[in-house]
């Protein structure tokens, strides 16, 4: 969960729909 919260607040578009490993992808 932390995670998620950190990668929107990095990426903002991402959100729970997509995983954090996607996430840190697009970043």
């Amino acid at each position: 969960m932390t995670v998620t919260l950190e990668v929107r607040d990095n990426v903002g578009t991402i959100r729970l729909d997509r995983p954090p490993m996607n996430a840190l992808d697009v970043a």
